[in-house]
Order: C-alpha cells, then structure tokens, then sequence
C-alpha cells in the first residue's frame, strides 16, 4: 500500500512537471510592440491616379530584424479591422526585389481610405500598424485627389452657369477667397459621368480663378460635379526627397517584374501559339491585356489595373473583345460586370457588337 502511494507521488509530479514544461514552449502569437514596424509611409502623389494609389515605406529596420513579409492595407473606416480582400490588401514577400511599395489598382474615384502597412515575422508575429497621419492621427486619402485634411478650408460656392454653357459644354463659377487665404495653390472640379461607360473629366484651376469650362460633352448626359481646394505640401526633408527618388525607380522595377511574371504565365498557357517571334519586349500592351483576359485567372487580371490606367484596359477590352459576339460572351459579361461595374452586361456587349458591326459595313 506504501508502494502504491509512492508510486502515485511520483507519477503526479512527473504529470505536473510535464504540464509545466508544455506551458513554458508555448509561442505567443499576434502583434509584439518589441519588433520593429515599417516607417516613412508615405502617398506617392505623382504615381497614384485617378483610380489608383501607390504608397511607398521604409523597410530597413524590419528588415534587419527578420521580417519576412510586409502587410499593407486600405480602410474604409478607422475600426474596419482585418481587411482580406485582395484589391485593397497586399503581402510583399521580404525576398522580393521591390518589398517597400504596394500599388492598389481598379479603385473608385473619391472613394476614402486610411493606410496603414505592418512588418510580418515568423512564428505568426507582426510589428504594430503604422499609418498614414496627420497631426498624430490617422487621416483620409482620397482616391484621385490624395490626403484629405478636414482642418483646410475648400472652396466657398461653386455653381452651374447656364449663360456660359452650351449644348456641348459646362460652365461652373466658384468663389475661393477662404481657401485663398489659407494658402491653397488650386482649385479641382471634377465631372463623373453616372454611365459608368462614359468618360470622367477632372479640371484644375489656379486659386485666383472664378470659373472652369469642361468642353467637347455630350448632349443630354447628367453629371455629378465635385469641387475643391487642393494645397501643396512642402517636403524639404532630404530622407524624404531621396525615399520619392528610391520609389520611382523601384515602381518601374515592379512593373516590369509584374509584366515579366504575365508574359511567363501566358508562354506557359501557349497563350502565343499562333504568333511568331513574339517577346516580352515586343509584345503590345493591347496585346497582352487582352491575353490576360482570356487565359489567366483573377488575380492576374487584377495585376492589369497595376500596369495601366483603368480607361485604357476598359477600352482595349471594349474595342478588342466585347465586339466578338458568342465567341467569348460569358467571359465578357463576367469582365464586364466584375471588372467595370456595368449594369445590363449582356444588353451593353450586343450593343457594342451591333456598332461594330456598323463600322464594318460602311468601310466595305
């Protein structure tokens, strides 16, 4: 009986020893203020669009310290929390040439968005998000326009002149002594179209102006008019100046490296069995959106929206593939819809088949 307590002493401990040790490997998880986060994040103003944005971070510190991967995110609204959608969230591997700038394409003009980029370490660790802001605080970007500073004064009154306008033109008068006053440098009118087909038009005036005319319109078609004053940030930090030098270079390396990885894929997919000679040099940028379209899958299309301007995909893909009938019907409703947000896709494709039609018949 002795024995057996013994034993059961012995076998509790070692039990109890077991446990403790198991506690002792555990492996915490999650964001860790001890690791270095990326610094710098900065909006490149010069290579964001109208329906694109491009940041840009320094990543030397989370780099020295074994960061293996970068996050970087655009929010809707300051408590969104995870964000996993791929057109507004990207993970650039460390080992990759070009790991300290993302580009987001196929966004929506005005369409806001908080920053925010982190570094990734092994053991599922993350550096804590740093963000975009202004006077300590996260701030707006704005999708065409840039960082969006509630604290500025904007243009006092703008308005449609039907005096000045025509059948084909559009005259707005604005008042924008305040913004004048606080030093703004421009004021920004911008008419969108709500057919979603039909071209936007974006003028920029001088601070001193009235007025701004948007010229060659269309009859009959309404708009949406927006307007603003914009102001000129000064940057005279010379780590800022050489991070803009830095991102422009490393933003032309990655578009190459995002044209090289399409025309690989496509040369796997014998996407050029019937045309001769064809390289990566020599191949047209029609060319190869259309390509895209037909024989890759959704992520590589959105990598499109990276390389060019949305209007110029939107119109290779009007001109080259919408106009083919049957041929490729389903997948052109799909791009349609998905891609360009057009309401009645199949009504729109038959409508540009029969204008292209059209044209045929009277060059024949």
């Amino acid at each position: 009986m002795k024995l057996k307590r013994i034993l059961a002493v012995i076998l509790s401990a070692t039990v109890a020893f077991g446990f403790w040790s198991c506690q002792e490997e555990e492996i915490e998880t999650g964001i860790d203020p001890n690791l270095p986060a990326p610094s710098n994040l900065t909006y490149d103003e010069d290579n964001s669009s109208a329906t694109s944005m491009t940041v840009y971070w320094d990543a030397s510190a989370p780099d020295a310290a074994g960061a293996t991967s970068y996050t970087v995110q655009l929010l809707t609204a300051p408590d969104q929390g995870d964000n996993y959608d791929s057109s507004t969230s990207k993970t650039l591997q460390s080992t990759a040439e070009v790991h300290d700038l993302a580009m987001f394409g196929g966004l929506s003009s005005f369409e806001k968005y908080l920053i925010r980029v982190r570094a990734n370490y092994k053991r599922s660790k993350y550096s804590e998000w740093t963000y975009i802001t202004l006077n300590g605080e996260p701030v707006f970007h704005e999708v065409g326009f840039g960082m969006v500073d509630p604290s500025l004064p904007t243009i006092d009154t703008c308005g449609y002149d039907a005096t000045l306008s025509t059948a084909e033109s559009m005259w707005f008068n604005f008042d924008a002594h305040t913004a004048k006053a606080a030093n703004a440098a421009e004021v920004v009118v911008r008419i969108v179209n709500k057919k979603s087909t039909l071209p936007s038009y974006t003028n920029t005036e001088s601070i001193s102006a009235t007025g701004t005319e948007f010229v060659n319109l269309t009859n009959k078609n309404r708009y949406t008019v927006w307007a603003r004053a914009a102001y000129k940030l000064s940057d005279s930090l010379p780590e800022g100046t050489i991070l803009k030098i830095q991102s422009d270079c490393k933003i032309h390396q990655y578009k190459e490296q995002l044209r090289k990885d399409l025309f690989e894929k496509l040369t796997q997919a014998h996407a050029f069995w019937s045309y001769s000679g064809v390289t990566m040099e020599t191949l047209p940028d029609e060319l190869l959106i259309e390509k895209v379209f037909v024989h890759l899958d959704m992520a590589d299309i959105d990598k499109l929206f990276e390389l060019f301007p949305k209007k110029f995909i939107q119109k290779v893909w009007r001109e080259n593939m919408a106009v083919q009938g049957e041929y490729l019907f389903d997948l052109n409703v799909m791009i349609a819809l998905y891609f360009f947000h057009i309401r009645k896709p199949e009504a729109y494709l038959r409508r540009q088949e029969m204008l292209h039609l059209k044209k045929l018949t009277r060059t024949l």
